[in-house]
């Protein structure tokens, strides 16, 4: 089996707080860490660089165009769906306005908040790699 590359973001605005995805139930399929939070992003597609994937993961969940050169990869890691999730801290505006495509729900929330709620795919992991300045 080909190895699963996966992309993570952390659109980060300039107040501290990121973007949190409210996982649904999957509408009668079955779905990994169904009514967890989240941060966006998705699976690696073939001749996708983990920066490409990123970008057009939210572009699908959140109608948001992302400029590349303001994300920058803070961590990677492997867990149960993924061999290796590259996280990126992606920069963005204080008024940005999501659309939600996918998800039940969304939250800015700063990493305290975060720390506070259950995570789905151990991304519990990634809150010590958060740069402090980005608090």
């Amino acid at each position: 089996m080909k190895p699963q590359r996966a992309a993570t973001v952390l659109l980060h605005r300039p107040d501290g707080k990121i973007l949190m995805q409210l996982r649904d139930d999957g509408g009668g399929k079955e779905i990994p860490f169904p009514n967890a939070w989240n941060f966006p992003g998705g699976l690696v597609e073939d001749g996708e660089t983990p920066l490409e994937a990123a970008v057009r993961e939210i572009k699908e969940e959140y109608d948001l165009e992302i400029d590349p050169t303001a994300c920058r990869q803070i961590w990677s890691y492997s867990h149960a769906h993924a061999d290796e999730d590259y996280i990126f801290l992606c920069n963005v505006a204080i008024d940005v306005a999501p659309v939600l495509h996918e998800g039940a729900a969304f939250a800015w929330m700063t990493p305290a908040e975060i720390g506070e709620v259950s995570l789905g795919f151990d991304q519990g992991k990634v809150l010590p790699h958060i740069p402090s300045d980005e608090h």
